[in-house]
């Protein structure tokens, strides 16, 4: 399953790996690359469910990964 959200968190999920692990590395991965900074906050659930077009819990569940 591939989606193609707008804004700094891209990502191509893929339907075979568990959706928020895939959500978590992506955000761990934008961190890392400096797309999100250190000291500032996360967009909002909301904000990234709608980066990635997957619902608020898938959200919260690769938040809980982190």
């Amino acid at each position: 399953m591939s989606s193609s959200p707008s804004g700094p968190l891209r990502t191509d999920l893929e339907g075979t790996r568990d959706l928020s692990a895939q959500i978590a590395d992506a955000i761990r991965a934008a961190i890392v690359a400096g797309t999100l900074r250190v000291d500032e906050r996360l967009p909002s659930e909301a904000e990234l469910s709608d980066s990635f077009g997957v619902s608020r819990p898938t959200v919260r569940e690769a938040l809980k990964r982190l």
